[in-house]
């Protein structure tokens, strides 16, 4: 699982002393000293652990000092952090602000001074760190282009640059919520850890059926998630000089590829300072290594022309350098390597987390049909090996294709089952030929999958496939990324700022808007912008909203594998949930594919 961090604080760190706090360890007391960013609901339970955890006579003498400290405040009786007010208010304008900490008293933590500017406390009246605006400030109605961002100081929303911490990211096809887990102490609201806001839902009158019923909800089509590729335009580079490429836009990540110098690759997007491009490999899963290249280390256009004719005429000259001056052959060899223009994979496709980083490929994917029909029940295996795993599984007279061939065995596709299979176990050329034109392909059987295609080492095998891969709109991946980022970071109360705080409305609202969106402020108002759907159709990068009592009040953000990410709550923060058996009524879908 990632640590996801935010100017150097740890925020997988924080969530785990709120873990520590819930459990009542007096450890997380301790722990909490030793970071220097900590959180406004972890400072509040801390205090309200260490009050339930002192001793009868501590108890006492703390009872004494108060005597004698003017004006007290009454004790707090109740261990766990007071629960601000919910969101912004969806049907009528709140009439007071959430409940503001006095600004002259300091936030103290086992004698530990916590500045408010660290905990993210409130000022001001009750207006948000990092927002300065009035939460009881709602805007006038849904559409997000006139007043959609009124709750968040008067932005009207973003060109779709800014905001991103990278210039590109993938297409979105795959489902993320692989590499997001949830937290193992996470909310269950069947014990009552209840999304902030639930409390005014529940004092409507209405129904969640009734609601429903009055909306336009209509079903999309989805998108499939699969591992097929899409034919992209891409942008031919010759190495300038001898560099790796990386999995990610880092220096010091790991290692997918060594590029000679005078190496060609194909660049497919591009953005602060790096490239992400794909070449043919000497070693490598399809014969085709992808990542990340600094863009610096790479020419194009004319100087790449240059750099080629340049490589032929070094070329020509080494054989007479060798014969001439009698170089050994050992030296020779290492000159032709440091400038062969090769690109050799150090790793196959499923230890690099680059492959798959956008779906679009420039080399040629769509393979001509070649039918294959099964002699009798076999197993699709992810080597070519009979002590290989069992990729799927196929059942005489079921058809498959075949894509490559190696040695005695076919590389085969069977619905979405790849891999391979013994020569001698199918019917292949005219006789399957006949047989799929006369009953068509719908009329055979297609393998079942034992393992998924992530799963399967033999995936990309090859890029081909029999059917073009689907694009999907790149801006759903880029949410989600960015997201992500803001894991465990608080929760606020009308908040919009990702890091600082933000409630569950201003959360979405500020992501969408880097990507050019302007939503509305509030939930409610959330709810029924761009296209209502099911939440069975939603696919990663839509709007998840859940209703009590008929009112919407509350939102998140759908990452696929039916998780969320959300501002969840005070005492949880931003997090990874699911939809489970919740209250969810509706999604929408925002991003247009």
């Amino acid at each position: 699982m990632r640590k996801y961090t935010h100017n150097g604080q740890n925020s997988h760190q924080n969530r785990h002393l709120r873990r520590l706090i819930r459990r009542g360890s007096a450890a997380a007391l301790a722990a909490i000293l030793s970071v220097s960013f900590v959180p406004a609901s972890v400072v509040r339970a801390a205090e309200g652990t260490a009050e339930t955890q002192e001793s009868a006579p501590q108890k006492e003498e703390k009872k004494e000092e108060k005597k004698e400290e003017p004006a007290p405040e009454p004790p707090k009786q109740d261990p766990a952090p007071a629960e601000p007010a919910s969101e912004p208010a969806t049907s009528v304008p709140a009439t007071s602000a959430p409940p503001a900490e006095d600004p002259s008293e300091e936030q103290t933590t086992a004698g530990t001074t916590v500045s408010e500017e660290t905990t993210v406390s409130t000022t001001d009246g009750g207006a948000p760190y990092g927002d300065g605006t009035d939460p009881s400030q709602e805007p006038a109605g849904p559409q997000g282009g006139e007043d959609g961002a009124q709750g968040d100081a008067g932005q009207t929303g973003g060109t779709g640059e800014e905001g991103t911490e990278a210039g590109m990211t993938g297409d979105g096809t795959e489902t993320p919520a692989t590499e997001l887990e949830e937290n193992e102490d996470g909310p269950n609201e069947e014990e009552g850890d209840e999304e902030e806001g639930i409390e005014e839902a529940l004092e409507h009158d209405g129904t969640n059926e009734e609601l429903i019923a009055s909306q336009r909800i209509i079903h999309m089509p989805v998108i499939p998630e699969d591992f097929r590729f899409y034919t992209c335009e891409g942008r031919k580079a010759v190495l300038r000089e001898t560099a790796h490429m990386y999995a990610a836009m880092d220096l010091s990540a790991a290692k997918v590829a060594e590029c000679s110098m005078y190496g060609t690759v194909w660049e497919l997007q591009s953005g602060d300072g790096w490239s992400y491009v794909e070449a043919y490999a000497d070693m490598g899963s399809a014969g085709i290594v992808r990542g990340f290249l600094p863009t610096e280390d790479l020419a194009f256009e004319e100087e790449a022309e240059t750099l080629l004719k340049e490589r032929k005429e070094k070329e020509a000259n080494w054989k007479t350098v060798q014969a001439s001056q009698h170089v050994p052959a050992a030296v020779m060899e290492l000159i032709r390597k440091q400038n062969s223009g090769t690109v050799e994979a150090l790793v196959p496709w499923y230890e690099n987390e680059a492959f798959t980083w956008t779906r679009g490929t420039t080399f040629v994917h769509v393979a001509a049909e070649r039918p294959a029909i099964a002699a009798e029940d076999l197993e699709i295996l992810e080597e070519p090996s009979t002590n290989a795993r069992t990729a799927g599984s196929l059942a005489q007279g079921g058809l498959a294709y075949i894509l490559e061939e190696t040695g005695r065995w076919y590389f085969v596709e069977s619905g979405d089952v790849r891999g391979f299979v013994k020569q001698t176990a199918v019917r292949t050329g005219k006789e399957a030929e006949a047989a799929v034109s006369a009953g068509g392909r719908e009329a055979f059987a297609e393998a079942e999958p034992v393992l998924t295609w992530k799963e399967n080492k033999a995936t990309f095998y090859s890029l081909r496939s029999t059917k073009e891969g689907v694009k999907s709109n790149p801006v759903r991946k880029q949410i989600i990324d960015l997201a992500a980022k803001s894991l465990g970071c608080p929760y606020v109360w009308g908040g919009t700022d990702l890091y600082h705080g933000a409630d569950c409305s201003g959360f979405v609202q500020t992501l969408f808007r880097q990507f050019g969106y302007n939503l509305p402020r509030v939930a409610a108002a959330q709810s029924v912008y761009g296209t209502q759907i099911p939440v069975e159709d939603a696919m990663p990068g839509d709007l998840i909203f859940f209703a009590a009592n008929g009112y919407v009040y509350h939102v998140a953000l759908y990452i696929g594998d039916g998780k969320t990410i959300e501002a969840y709550s005070s005492g949880y923060g931003i997090i990874v949930h699911h939809i489970g058996n919740r209250r969810a009524v509706w999604a929408t879908r925002v991003i247009e594919d």
